[in-house]
């Protein structure tokens, strides 16, 4: 990666939006958020676990760990804790002390954090408390690994109390476990408890300066959902956030007032963003608990929320439980959706819930650190639209530093309004894939001499004008918006004609307002394989699906329409809160296979 001099001036001078690019100078992410927590005060900055941490109590227990961080010279954090004070701490620490952090997610398969710990090459891990029983689990898998690794454990004094009770109490039932205990403990580094830390005055807190990493060091490795095999190490540097984030710091009117909700799991790429605006801004993060994640209005009217961010899933889980129907509140001010495509009719029963909140639909793949793109909706327009309108919103106007390119198979650009691959460069590239230059020659390529990647969505670009101010463009002005049609796998070719399952999706979406997702599997009769389209409805039963059966000649071309039918009671849903496909699929396929006696192939 060239010097940091001048680069970020030098991209961002035909990228970034006028109207917000002067705002803020380019900062290094670990300087900003040293500033934040040293002015300390007694202000809350973090809630979690129903309990309120200050500003001040906050730095003491950060500052602390940063200072052992860097006195034990850690090169790689794997963080394993959830939803807990500690998630906080160990990630803030990391960061002021340039260590490269790992997370790990309790809710994964003991398995798929295990292949992570090994294959990140992870120094040291930090578990939390609240993860003693899954992290035993984790660490039986690969004794020989371990042992090998000499990967060290750092764990608060109360918790590796636990820990070693809980060792010594099952080591009667499990042989391997007296084995693990004496590793366990060769390896153990305590730090102090939450509780001490947060109420040091002076001390490592007052002594810490804070220690700024190289701008290519890596910040953090964050390993994707690996669905089509083992999961992939995606390689974010700190000046590829220092650059995301000080777009981001000019896109929004960020105030000390508000109040961020925090949704995402830390493995999630989003996950960082909540609680460093919080901080930076010298606001308050709040952290739902399991139970707040179920009944996430409450949360939100509790909690005094005024910014969310959120996959749109949340939105289909809120009318499922019928919550989103009887809600009111005009507090929240900026809702930004993430992950999956956002349709215009879901959005619609959003804003009668929260009718004050600007809407803002964000797009962007892990390998470009966060969001690389924004378009907001016009709540006027979005008021004005009938009700059954189910396309989807834009994926809006690349913002800082990014560059789209929308390409054909063979890399070339295609003119506007012509259906590509979509291709993102720019300073928030990531540096590849940990270990795995395979997977990353594919996915990362040159174009003009520049380095880009291939993210698979298929889009289309065409040449806009805003009709009103949005953060996105001004009233008037001519931007280039970008539109999802899908992903290359979710392009089918059935009965010869090519279609995306989106497209199809969009279309049914118009003659129903049940959650519906399509996929497609390949059905095996009589020797024969064929594609096949199946619609899965979040259902009890039926009767949607026997209203909608007679619509379809008249509505949809004869290849669209689904071969199968399913009600589905709940989508199945994966650690980020999205639907996932894939399990949906499966779902699907086992429920035909049982129930109309067909075959399909794996």
């Amino acid at each position: 990666m060239r010097a940091l001099t001048g680069m970020f001036e030098d991209m961002c001078a035909d990228n970034m939006n006028t109207h917000t690019q002067s705002q803020y100078q380019y900062e290094p992410i670990a300087k900003r958020l040293y500033q934040a927590l040293d002015a300390g005060g007694e202000k809350t900055a973090l809630v979690v676990n129903k309990r309120n941490y200050s500003y001040s109590q906050l730095r003491n227990s950060v500052f602390a760990l940063a200072k052992q961080l860097t006195e034990l010279q850690v090169e790689r954090l794997a963080i394993l804790a959830h939803r807990s004070f500690e998630v906080y701490q160990s990630i803030f620490a990391s960061i002021l002390s340039g260590t490269t952090y790992v997370p790990l997610n309790a809710i994964f398969p003991e398995e798929k954090s295990a292949f992570i710990l090994e294959h990140s090459q992870s120094s040291h891990i930090f578990i939390g408390p609240e993860c003693i029983a899954y992290a035993i689990k984790m660490l039986l898998l690969h004794p020989e690994s371990l042992a090998k690794s000499e990967v060290r454990i750092i764990m608060s004094v109360s918790a590796a109390m636990q820990l070693q009770d809980k060792l010594q109490a099952q080591e009667a039932k499990v042989e391997s476990l007296r084995s693990l205990r004496k590793l366990i403990k060769s390896r153990l580094i305590t730090v102090p408890d939450t509780d001490l830390q947060a109420t040091l005055a002076n001390g490592d807190a007052a002594n810490f300066k804070g220690l700024s990493a190289q701008p290519c060091h890596p910040m953090h490795i964050l390993y994707t959902s690996g669905t089509t095999g083992q999961p992939k190490g995606v390689v974010i540097s700190y000046h590829n956030y220092s650059c995301y984030f000080t777009s981001l710091m000019g896109m929004y009117d960020f105030k000390s007032s508000d109040v961020f909700s925090h949704f995402a799991e830390l493995t999630f790429d989003i996950s960082l963003q909540d609680p460093l605006l919080a901080l930076v801004f010298g606001g308050t993060v709040v952290c739902p608990s399991k139970i707040d994640l179920l009944t996430p209005n409450k949360y939100i009217n509790q909690a005094g929320i005024t910014i969310i961010q959120t996959v749109p899933s949340l939105i289909s889980y809120m009318l499922k439980a019928k919550i989103l129907e009887k809600e009111h509140n005009d507090k929240v001010r900026l809702t930004f959706f993430i992950g999956e495509a956002l349709w215009y009719h879901l959005l619609q029963s959003y804003h009668r819930a929260y009718p004050q909140s600007r809407l803002i639909n964000t797009y962007g793949p892990t390998e470009t650190t966060v969001w690389a793109s924004h378009y907001e909706v016009d709540t006027q327009t979005l008021e004005s639209m009938d009700s059954t309108n189910s396309s989807i919103v834009p994926l809006g106007r690349p913002f800082g530093c990014n560059i789209f390119k929308v390409c054909d198979e063979q890399g070339n650009e295609v003119p506007e309004g012509t259906t590509g691959e979509l291709y993102i460069g720019g300073e928030q590239l990531a540096q590849g894939y940990y270990h795995n230059e395979l997977k990353t020659k594919e996915a990362f390529v040159s174009l003009h001499g520049e380095p880009f990647y291939r993210t698979g969505d298929l889009v289309s670009a065409f040449n806009e004008h805003a009709t009103q101010d949005g953060f996105h463009a001004k009233a008037g002005e001519s931007f280039t918006n970008y539109h999802y049609i899908g992903r290359q796998g979710d392009m089918i070719k059935v009965h010869g004609y090519r279609v995306s399952v989106y497209e199809i999706e969009e279309q049914m979406g118009k003659l129903t307002t049940v959650p519906l997702k399509v996929l497609a599997a390949t059905l095996c009769d009589k020797g024969i394989n064929e594609t096949v389209i199946i619609a899965a409805f979040e259902c009890d039963d039926d009767s949607e699906i026997n209203k909608l059966k007679p619509l379809l000649n008249g509505k949809m071309s004869f290849y669209m329409q689904p071969k199968f039918m399913v009600a589905t009671p709940i989508f199945p849903l994966n650690a980020n809160g999205k639907v996932d496909r894939k399990l949906l699929t499966a779902q699907v396929i086992e429920h035909l296979s049982a129930t109309k006696q067909v075959h399909f192939l794996p």
